[in-house]
């Protein structure tokens, strides 16, 4: 008899723990839906999205009718649905195409960086690489171009440099644009 409440007892707690689990994941995943449309199991008003990113720095990135914002983990939609494409936020702030044109910004919507750019990779170590008429530079957390828009294509910093490529020729590159790796014949 005690065997059996002992074992009750286990299925009970792995049960509970099990739910705990399974119920704490959902806020971190999204969920499809029969009609296609995503959304997250434990938000109520059910699901009303054609995408819905991960997590990340507690907002989401969501899309509807091709229109992309950003979603809180409550689900409500904190960012309003304007954008054309929009990314993940990273450092503070999130890359977000507008009219073709791409500029970053913060969690509560404003535009830190204008819709200035070709293109651009995420904030990594507080630069960003952005490209404009086919040139590769970096900015800063406020926009300011800190290495100039010269070459023809540019990695994320990692570790203080970052791979750069210039004429045929890779080399990696410091946060002052100065070459300190492979730097012959660049």
């Amino acid at each position: 008899m005690k065997r059996m409440y002992t074992t009750l007892i286990a299925v009970i707690l792995l049960t509970i723990g099990s739910l705990s689990l399974h119920a704490s994941s959902f806020e971190y995943y999204p969920y499809l839906g029969e009609d296609n449309l995503y959304g997250f199991a434990e938000f109520q008003g059910g699901l009303k999205y054609d995408y819905v990113g991960s997590f990340r720095e507690d907002l989401a990135v969501v899309m509807r009718n091709g229109k992309y914002g950003y979603i809180d983990r409550k689900g409500k939609l904190v960012i309003p649905l304007r954008y054309d494409y929009a990314y993940s936020f990273s450092e503070g702030l999130a890359r977000v195409y507008l009219h073709e044109q791409c500029g970053f910004i913060d969690k509560s919507g404003f535009q830190v960086i204008p819709f200035k750019y070709d293109n651009a990779w995420d904030y990594t170590e507080g630069l960003a690489a952005v490209v404009l008429n086919d040139k590769y530079g970096y900015i800063d957390m406020q926009g300011n171009e800190v290495i100039p828009l010269q070459y023809d294509y540019a990695y994320y910093f990692h570790n203080d440099t970052a791979r750069v490529e210039l004429n045929g020729k890779s080399f990696y590159i410091n946060k002052e644009g100065q070459c300190v790796k492979k730097c012959s014949g660049k």
